[in-house]
């Protein structure tokens, strides 16, 4: 069973810009079209990509 996902306070979603912006540029830039466009696909891909690397990497030492 899947789990829902917690809310993003707004310092996680800011810390999140860089890859969202590496993210959006590879999926415009993409020889492929989207049916909703690719706006809508990009925040998922982020979220995506943000757990595999916190589930791999762990959490940020508080130095």
């Amino acid at each position: 069973m899947t789990q829902a996902p917690a809310e993003l306070t707004p310092q996680q979603l800011a810390e999140l810009a860089p890859l969202t912006r590496v993210v959006a540029r590879a999926v415009y830039d993409a020889p492929v079209r989207f049916g909703d466009g690719p706006g809508a696909l990009v925040p998922h891909i982020v979220v995506a990509v943000a757990a595999y690397m916190g589930s791999v990497v762990g959490p940020a030492s508080k130095e």
